[in-house]
């Protein structure tokens, strides 16, 4: 979840609540060498700046260097959890199963969401690993890419409606 958080921008209560049925690939033809790249595409209908069921798309592309690459993260916790941790893999033939297996799930169940007091805890420990201290540490993945917007000269509008911030 952090890695995708700093690569998308994205509010924790999204990542939270993604299941695998949310997810998808799509060619981006603005981005990259020649006819465009493939993305990952994650659909959300809920959360804090969305109360009324709006369908807000958010794309991933894969990073050159691993170490920023979250679509390999996010494929690396997935091996962890059916090859190490033994998890059942979802049943596509089962569609409650597959439609709400979250995909950031708690320790002791593979079917409950994380919680926001866990992802905090999990950023918590990252930030006082690499010595940086804020009072909102839950939020630094947002303001990181909205910094990085404005370093590259976006405009505050595009960038409010990128980041979904409640008007």
């Amino acid at each position: 979840a952090f890695r995708r958080a700093f690569a998308t921008g994205e509010r924790g209560e999204d990542l939270r609540h993604l299941t695998a049925s949310m997810f998808f690939i799509r060619k981006v033809s603005a981005i990259g060498p020649g006819r465009g790249t493939e993305s990952d595409m994650s659909v959300t209908t809920q959360g804090k700046t969305n109360k009324v069921g709006r369908r807000d798309y958010t794309a991933t592309v894969p990073h050159v260097n691993p170490i920023f690459d979250a679509i390999g993260m996010d494929g690396l916790c997935v091996l962890y959890r059916h090859s190490y941790l033994l998890e059942p893999f979802p049943d596509h033939l089962d569609w409650k199963d597959y439609t709400f297996r979250p995909v950031y799930r708690e320790a002791r169940s593979y079917q409950n969401h994380m919680d926001s007091r866990t992802m905090q805890k999990v950023y918590s420990a990252f930030f006082k690993y690499v010595r940086f201290f804020s009072d909102k540490v839950t939020h630094q993945p947002r303001r990181q890419m909205q910094q990085e917007m404005d370093d590259n000269g976006i405009d505050e509008a595009t960038a409010t409606r990128m980041l979904r911030y409640a008007g």
